[in-house]
């Protein structure tokens, strides 16, 4: 499981770099007559962009889940356990 989640970071920072590309791609856009292109480009990034974001959100939901989970497993369950002599 921790080789799957870390290639799945490696993929998401592989796509955060081809996100910050396409902003620096930005800066060359000077042509009036291009500006419906430029517009439609800003806004899919825009929408990969909020994906992205969603995606660190739920990640770092998962990441609390997983701490709250290992703490009561670790730390609480044993002291329901012995308070109820059912170890």
């Amino acid at each position: 499981m921790w080789v799957a989640g870390q290639l799945r970071r490696e993929r998401f920072a592989e796509e955060l770099e081809s996100y910050a590309k396409q902003v620096e791609e930005f800066q060359t856009c000077g042509d009036m007559s291009e500006v419906q292109k430029y517009l439609k480009k800003a806004q899919a990034l825009d929408n990969k962009l909020q994906a992205a974001s969603d995606k660190v959100e739920g990640c770092s939901i998962f990441a609390l889940y997983y701490t709250l989970c290992t703490y009561l497993l670790t730390y609480l369950l044993p002291v329901v356990f012995i308070r109820h002599n059912i170890l």
